[in-house]
């Protein structure tokens, strides 16, 4: 089962980047039209997110890799880093929502 959810996570991880851009080119058509700080986080959350699930699968694919020290140090510093760019997003679309987007 481990394997299984490994091959979903590398699956989704290889398939995001150009799905997500295919949902961006769509976006950016239409009104109104995002701003300069929701882009930057918007394009770095779409390169962090699948190098988080890649790394994720192969931990769980690779049990020495899993076990480093060094590894899960990178692995949660990558979620941690989704986490706070996805609340960045969160607060950049909440912002401009409410009008006080300043840029």
């Amino acid at each position: 089962m481990t394997t299984f959810a490994a091959l979903v996570l590398l699956v989704v991880g290889v398939a995001w980047p150009l799905s997500w851009l295919v949902w961006l080119n769509a976006r950016l058509n239409r009104e109104p039209p995002l701003s300069p700080r929701q882009l930057g986080l918007l394009l770095a959350l779409n390169f962090i997110f699948p190098v988080s699930l890649i790394l994720t699968a192969f931990g769980m694919l690779l049990d020495p890799l899993g076990a480093s020290v060094v590894f899960r140090v990178v692995l949660v510093t990558a979620w941690t880093a989704v986490a706070i760019l996805a609340l960045g997003v969160w607060w950049a679309r909440k912002g401009v929502r409410s009008g006080n987007s300043r840029g």
